[in-house]
């Protein structure tokens, strides 16, 4: 996980090393219910990413992926520094670095 910070935006990305996600995957990943693996044994409902995505737009940030099979994947959150309503406006960066050392 990285937190960066420039003048007009904070960017918060977090890295795997898992079997990442396929181009033909990519387009679908944060739509409600899409499971790009359908083989999976742990399951799950196909909402996370689209939860992500919803969470992440409520707060005016937007969301990309950067993926290569077999090679893991990039997500990476960026908020813009107009978008964020004081006082966290100034120590933006500081404060999710603090939220993220919180939940560890």
């Amino acid at each position: 996980m990285a937190i960066s910070a420039g003048d007009e935006t904070v960017s918060v990305t977090v890295e795997d090393f898992g079997v990442g996600i396929s181009l033909a995957d990519r387009p679908h990943i944060f739509k409600r219910f899409y499971q790009a693996d359908k083989a999976r044994a742990d399951g799950g409902f196909g909402l996370g990413l689209s939860l992500a995505e919803s969470i992440v737009r409520a707060h005016g940030a937007e969301i990309d992926v950067t993926s290569r099979e077999g090679s893991g994947s990039k997500f990476r959150v960026v908020f813009r520094a107009s978008e964020v309503r004081s006082p966290l406006r100034a120590n933006l960066a500081e404060s999710v670095e603090r939220e993220l050392k919180v939940r560890e």
